[in-house]
């Protein structure tokens, strides 16, 4: 698991038995794979388009949920526990760190 560069942006991936399968949300311009856990839940930051900034993503059984934390122009994963808790970073006029779980999200300063 991680992300490569092609020569013009990043992409994630994830190799399993020497297979390699792109971790990218349909229509991103790029991404960035950069935690999983026990249950293989990846998580990291992906742009919906070239234009746009990072939003955080989770990518379990097949399917993407993008997160942007409330009020940020900026948002990414950078790891994930065995319980679904999430670690990242955010831009709200300035970078914050956070922990988001299920029913819950804490603002570290």
């Amino acid at each position: 698991m991680g992300y490569y560069f092609n020569g013009t942006t990043e992409h994630g991936f994830l190799e399993y038995r020497n297979s390699y399968t792109k971790i990218e949300p349909a229509g991103a311009s790029s991404s960035l794979a950069r935690g999983i856990n026990n249950t293989r839940e990846i998580v990291g930051e992906y742009r919906p388009n070239v234009n746009a900034d990072g939003e955080g993503f989770t990518f379990l059984n097949a399917k993407f949920t993008s997160y942007v934390y409330p009020t940020a122009t900026y948002t990414e994963f950078n790891g994930v526990n065995s319980l679904g808790d999430r670690t990242g970073d955010t831009v709200t006029g300035r970078i914050n760190g956070f922990l988001a779980g299920p029913g819950f999200l804490l603002m570290c300063r």
